[in-house]
């Protein structure tokens, strides 16, 4: 299993600082996949990144990013604890799928089958 990133939506300003087109905030989802006898499960988790105000000698305006930039920035930003934690969350949840998979028992109105 390795977990990916990836950007989901990023937010700007018009203006900020004498800067154009400034990026504040993105938002991101972190993913994993296992596929057991065919049935694929999946966990995610979700977030927002807070950028710090622009430096103009080291700027890149919106229409400029790349999600590989934005990922370097999430990178950069997120401790080491927290990437564990993300990890640790999807893979709980892919454990917790794998046990309750319908496969492996029965789910739904007994009365009705």
């Amino acid at each position: 299993m390795a977990v990916t990133y990836k950007i989901q939506s990023v937010h700007s300003k018009n203006e900020k600082d004498s800067l154009t087109d400034v990026c504040d905030w993105f938002y991101w989802l972190a993913i994993d996949q296992e596929t057991v006898s065919g049935v694929v499960y999946e966990g995610t988790v979700a977030g927002q990144c807070d950028l710090d105000d622009p430096d103009s000698n080291d700027f890149t305006a919106y229409a400029d990013l790349t999600e590989a930039i934005l990922l370097g920035w999430l990178n950069a930003k997120m401790p080491a604890e927290e990437k564990t934690r993300i990890e640790t969350e999807i893979s709980n949840q892919i454990t917790t799928a794998k046990e309750n998979n319908t496969v492996n028992g029965k789910q739904g109105i007994p009365w009705e089958a």
